[in-house]
């Protein structure tokens, strides 16, 4: 068994103590290999919270609630839905999670943590230095892959891009069978409206985004796009669109 392989299992050919201690081997392997499983459907944020200091996971979650300022990221496959209805199930399920995957590695290479993925949205989460610019330079770069991944299979889908800053509150929400530790709050309902109203291919920002990214000056710049009218807003509010991206 090589370093990190949980696939292996010991054969028990005695009954005495070898072969106790063999099947306590299996045991504490196939532990190790459904937590190791379990990590794909939790995301990063969460599995953080729940480690104590020296590394290792706490028997209880603590509950944390508190205000944080946050670059919110929503994309959106579109055209996806007229693509299921129009494949088997296990290439929908297939494409699907290829889109999903690529992104996932992308915002993790931008320094974002992805929240969750609803059907074929995706929710991300950057914070620190610079992160208006990170989630900038993770969306242009996911639109770019999407463009030649396009080209590659040949199916017409493409990615709308919604980001936005602002306070969250920050937690463990969910209920006591299932809990998340991720964000809500008026600038997470904001970033999904601008994925929502996203074309193929375009990201729609805020002003805050806007403006701290020009405060990071960032590579990426965003022209206006005037204004928007928003589910939930009693007012229209400035968006912003991305007028290049630099390679």
């Amino acid at each position: 068994m090589s370093c990190g392989d949980f696939s292996q299992e010991v054969k028990v050919t005695t009954s005495d103590e070898i072969g106790t201690l063999a099947k306590a081997f299996n045991f504490m392997v196939g532990e190790i290999r459904k937590k190791f499983k379990l990590h794909t459907y939790v995301s990063g944020s969460t599995l953080a919270n729940i480690r104590d200091s020296d590394g290792a996971y706490s028997q209880s979650i603590p509950v944390l609630r508190e205000k944080v300022y946050r670059t919110i990221f929503f994309s959106d496959i579109r055209g996806f839905t007229r693509f299921v209805d129009s494949v088997s199930p296990d290439i929908a399920v297939s494409v699907v999670n290829e889109y999903l995957s690529l992104q996932a590695r992308i915002i993790r290479e931008w320094g974002g943590d992805v929240d969750k993925f609803v059907g074929d949205e995706v929710m991300a989460i950057f914070s620190g230095q610079d992160m208006a610019s990170k989630a900038l330079e993770c969306s242009a770069r996911i639109i770019a892959v999407v463009e030649r991944l396009k080209i590659l299979n040949g199916y017409d889908l493409d990615i709308g891009i919604g980001l936005n800053c602002g306070y969250v509150v920050q937690g463990n929400i969910g209920s006591e069978e299932r809990i998340d530790f991720t964000v809500i709050g008026d600038a997470v309902n904001v970033a999904a409206r601008f994925c929502s109203h996203a074309n193929s291919g375009q990201i729609l920002a805020g002003r805050a985004v806007y403006d701290l990214a020009m405060e990071e000056k960032c590579q990426i710049a965003l022209v206006s796009n005037g204004e928007m009218s928003l589910k939930g807003k009693p007012n229209p509010v400035a968006v912003y669109t991305v007028k290049s991206l630099s390679t």
